[in-house]
Order: structure tokens, then sequence, then C-alpha cells
């Protein structure tokens, strides 16, 4: 069987509008269709096969082509099929693990952490911070060394981690010094508590990537 310039060209337009489907609507497929790719052995062998004389060994987990192909299709177009089978194979596993994985870790992989790091970096070294939560994600996250440790400049940062128990009430605070302060997003009346505290204190939540909200920081003078 000879495969025709025509027909070579509608096989690479359908799989490139399975590449663009699989794209777009990943997350909606079932996840065992991207399970164990060696489930696809039979069908991509079958499929060779029929292409012309091939010798494959793919059980020792090598896979090695063999011998001269007998057939019809010239070895640019074999080579060719080939290639975009293992380039649908490669893509969809790919995403497998950088889109369906971090998508399912806890709070979609976002780093709150890190997140609420950059923020602190961006304060006067003056400025004292003070955490009033920690670990409110779905596995414990954001830890107080976490954040500490991806902090670009540490330099007086270090009660972060050794702060406990944590700031409750204002009076907590020294008079006389400027403060940022850490909420969990979802802790209102704290927040509330602390905004009366600091009347002209500054506050906005602060959100990820996905628009969970990750923290609230609140800047003021005591």
């Amino acid at each position: 069987m000879r495969i025709r310039h025509t027909e070579l060209f509608w096989l690479c337009v359908i799989i490139g509008i399975y590449l663009i489907f699989a794209g777009y609507h990943l997350r909606t497929l079932p996840g065992e269709w991207f399970g164990d790719i060696s489930i696809l052995h039979e069908e991509v062998l079958d499929i060779l096969q029929k292409l012309g004389d091939w010798k494959f060994n793919l059980s020792s987990g090598d896979a090695k082509i063999t011998g001269q192909t007998q057939g019809s299709a010239p070895t640019i177009q074999r080579l060719l099929l080939i290639g975009l089978l293992l380039v649908m194979i490669g893509y969809l596993n790919i995403n497998k693990y950088f889109g369906a994985y971090a998508r399912g870790l806890p709070n979609h992989n976002q780093p709150w952490g890190y997140m609420i790091a950059q923020y602190l970096d961006t304060l006067p070294p003056a400025t004292v911070v003070k955490l009033t939560d920690c670990c409110w994600g779905e596995w414990g996250q954001p830890e107080p060394k976490g954040i500490y440790y991806v902090l670009k400049n540490q330099t007086g940062r270090q009660n972060i981690t050794i702060d406990f128990p944590f700031v409750s009430e204002c009076s907590d605070l020294e008079p006389g010094k400027a403060y940022a302060l850490i909420f969990r997003p979802d802790n209102l009346a704290l927040i509330q508590k602390f905004h009366a505290c600091f009347p002209t204190a500054r506050g906005e939540m602060h959100y990820d990537s996905l628009r969970q909200a990750a923290f609230y920081p609140l800047e003021g003078q005591n």
C-alpha cells in the first residue's frame, strides 16, 4: 500500500486538529485517557505494520526499528508519520504533568508564600513585619519559614520564623513603629479589628493568578 501525498496531508490535518482540541479541552477529558501510554502500543504497532514490513521490539522498554522496510511508502513519509505520533504522545503527557497535575495540587499549585515574600521585599527595612496567622492553604501553606527563605532581603525579617504566638491584639504591637501585618484572607473579623487600631492604615486583598484570595496585608503606624 502506497501513501499518496494527499492522504499524508489529511492525516497531518487530522492529527493537528486533535492536538488543538486536546490543548483547549484537556481539563475536561477523562484522566485515564492519558495514563499509561503503553496501552497505545498495539494501536501504534498496527498502524505502522500496515504501512510496510516493520520489525519492532518494544517489549524491553527500548524502542528499536530493525531490518529493511518492504513497502511502498517513501522513507521520509514513514519517518514523518512516526514523528507525528511521537509528538502527539509527548504533547499529551507534557500537558498531563505540567497542566492537569499542577492543577490538582493544593490550591492549584499557587505560590502564596512566594507572593508574600515578594510583597515584603517591597517594604522599607524599618517596617516591622508581623504575621497574624499561617498555613491557611489546603496543605498547610504558606509556612513562616517558607516565606522567609524565599525573601531576597532577609535582613531584619528573622522574626517571621520565631514570633509565636502570632499577633492577635492591637496591644501586641509597640507604639511608634511602622508595621506590616499579614492576615489570612478569610479572617475578616481580625482584619477589621486591626483596621480599628490603625485608622490610617492601608490594606488590600492580594490574589493569585487564578483569582484566589492569597493574603491580606495591612500597613500602618501604631
